[in-house]
């Protein structure tokens, strides 16, 4: 990851434990280790507490595309319309976090060179193991209304809504393709959600839209991959899967 990604929030050994409760796979490293919410470097950052790492269960490894459109008389392109403005795999990475924050981070800046996911490819069970080592835990897609869902199976689903969005660092997080990295996002749990209360997109790399729709047809759609973290977290106030 870029130098501009600093690791903050240092846990100490009372807060780890609290964290390792959460995280089954976690093992205590050491009485303070760099295990916590990257930063962007930026004027501005997600408003994220040690109270919101306390809470975090599951952290995946998004593999995906953004897609766009270019409506007539648009000259840039836009988010496509609900249900298919965006997909993504995720990935179980929470058990790597533990041992090399930093080795999760190089991960994600080469998941693009994973296969593309599909609107048909639903299942958990579905879907290759990410480098050939981790398993996919949750489908991400927009439903008929345009919400974003994330469906873990037995872990949880959350229906999001955004609480805020920081722009994403701009050095090395280019896509596969030179793509500039989407923004990075706080989502909180709408109604209809179970298991996971909020969900950060951090660390992405490529997903932005074009410049120009100078070459697209009106009725093309432009897929830009896109890699990023999702950490999910959960209050209590939903229960635990």
């Amino acid at each position: 990851m870029p130098s501009t990604i600093s690791k903050t929030l240092l846990l100490t050994f009372s807060t780890l434990t609290t964290l390792t409760s959460a995280l089954p796979h976690l093992t205590p490293r050491g009485a303070a280790i760099q295990f916590g919410f990257p930063l962007t470097g930026g004027s501005s950052e997600l408003p994220l507490t040690p109270l919101d790492l306390s809470q975090v269960f599951l952290v995946t490894i998004g593999r995906g595309v953004q897609n766009y459109t270019c409506p007539p008389g648009s000259t840039a392109p836009v988010q496509k319309g609900a249900s298919t403005g965006a997909i993504a795999q995720l990935f179980d990475v929470t058990a790597k976090m533990a041992q090399s924050q930093d080795f999760v981070d190089l991960v994600t800046n080469i998941a693009q060179r994973n296969p593309r996911p599909s609107l048909e490819d639903v299942s958990v069970a579905d879907a290759g193991l990410l480098n050939g080592e981790f398993e996919k835990a949750c489908f991400h897609f927009f439903d008929a209304e345009g919400t974003p869902v994330f469906d873990c199976g037995d872990k949880g689903i959350i229906l999001a809504s955004k609480l805020d969005s920081v722009p994403a660092p701009t050095e090395g997080t280019a896509g596969v393709e030179g793509a500039a990295a989407v923004p990075w996002l706080e989502l909180a749990a709408k109604e209809g959600s179970r298991g996971i209360t909020k969900i950060i997109r951090i660390v992405t790399t490529g997903g932005s839209a074009p410049a120009s729709c100078e070459g697209v047809g009106a009725d093309e759609v432009v897929q830009v991959d896109y890699s990023a973290q999702y950490w999910m977290m959960n209050n209590g106030t939903m229960g635990s899967m």
